[in-house]
């Protein structure tokens, strides 16, 4: 089975996110789409660039990319974007929270797939040391962070989230 945490970032969160996790390792960040297969430097303004793929190199894997090209609805050109491989990958997954929504289904969420869609005999990287990673990036949240209902969520919410949720009611 996997983890999870529901969380709510705003940018400014994000960026404190980001510090926390280049002080406890050696980071890369990835877009699950993205125009290029290489790591990106921060969390990406743009709404679509959610959700996010976090990468402590302390666990050895190397990024593959599958290459897709598409034709634009805007005005019809070629283009090409690569998806994030993720199987069987030590990575953390971010997922923004839907702010916009009025009564949000779904929140974001900090998860790590662990077991759920692999085989304990697939997995290249030491699982229990992952997992005391994964912990210590939930406790710097937690201790943080507010948990906050909006809609049918009740998100860890950072500071900027949750002047955001309070403004809005």
């Amino acid at each position: 089975m996997g983890r999870q945490l529901a969380v709510a970032m705003e940018h400014e969160d994000e960026e404190a996110f980001l510090a926390f996790l280049r002080a406890s390792g050696d980071i890369a960040l990835y877009r699950s789409w993205s125009p290029t297969s290489e790591s990106i430097a921060s969390f990406v303004a743009d709404a679509a660039a959610s959700p996010f793929w976090i990468h402590n190199r302390a666990f050895p894997w190397e990024p593959e990319f599958e290459r897709v090209s598409y034709k634009s609805k805007t005005d019809g050109t070629r283009r090409t974007y690569f998806r994030l491989i993720t199987r069987h990958a030590p990575l953390i997954e971010y997922s923004r929270h839907p702010f916009i929504a009025p009564k949000p289904q779904v929140s974001g969420r900090l998860y790590w797939s662990k077991l759920f869609l692999s085989q304990s005999n697939e997995i290249a990287y030491d699982l229990v040391a992952f997992d005391a990673w994964f912990t210590r990036v939930a406790g710097w949240i937690r201790s943080r962070a507010e948990r906050t209902t909006h809609g049918a969520t009740e998100p860890w919410c950072l500071p900027a989230a949750q002047r955001r949720l309070q403004n809005a009611l």
